[in-house]
């Protein structure tokens, strides 16, 4: 969601999202888990995999997809009871700013290192290692409603390359 609020630089459209965090939950971060399971001999892909299966899995594959550079370890995680500790559910996914401007700027995507288990991995590595554990489904009408209400050559561009990603794991 968005809307026009003032800032200091004058009217700017901003982002709006519902907090996720309150009393009854805390927002812990990956690299939090990663830590606590490194000192606990336990793999934290395995982990995630076993808890959240579909749901981690998409994470990578949609970074894919628009080309999210900046998933690192402090940009998603996990909702804990304040009450028991406990890990219940991944968080909601934020921090776009940096998406699709690979695309933008004609940059080629293929080689882009994620940074969201701090390996030497790249986005479409991932993307590639779990979209058999996903179940994303492309809503390949809506995108051709969308593209076709975009006049600007240079997001013409930017849905032809995310379209060709799409295609490329196969889920059109």
């Amino acid at each position: 969601m968005s809307d026009m609020k003032d800032t200091a630089d004058g009217e700017s459209l901003v982002s709006i999202c519902k907090n996720f965090v309150g009393e009854d939950l805390s927002f812990v971060e990956a690299w939090e888990v990663m830590e606590y399971l490194k000192r606990r001999k336990e793999d934290y892909i395995e982990y995630c995999m076993g808890r959240w299966k579909r749901q981690f899995a998409s994470i990578p594959v949609l970074d894919y997809f628009i080309v999210n550079t900046d998933r690192h370890t402090q940009n998603y995680g996990f909702l804990m009871d304040n009450k028991t500790g406990e890990l219940i559910k991944m968080a909601p996914l934020f921090d776009y700013n940096c998406a699709l401007t690979a695309d933008y700027f004609s940059r080629d995507a293929e080689d882009t290192l994620s940074q969201m288990f701090n390996t030497a991995e790249t986005l479409r590595d991932l993307a590639h290692r779990f979209i058999e554990h996903t179940d994303i489904i492309f809503y390949e009408e809506k995108f051709n409603r969308l593209a076709k209400r975009i006049d600007n050559r240079n997001y013409g561009h930017i849905l032809e390359k995310v379209y060709e990603r799409i295609r490329e794991l196969g889920v059109v």
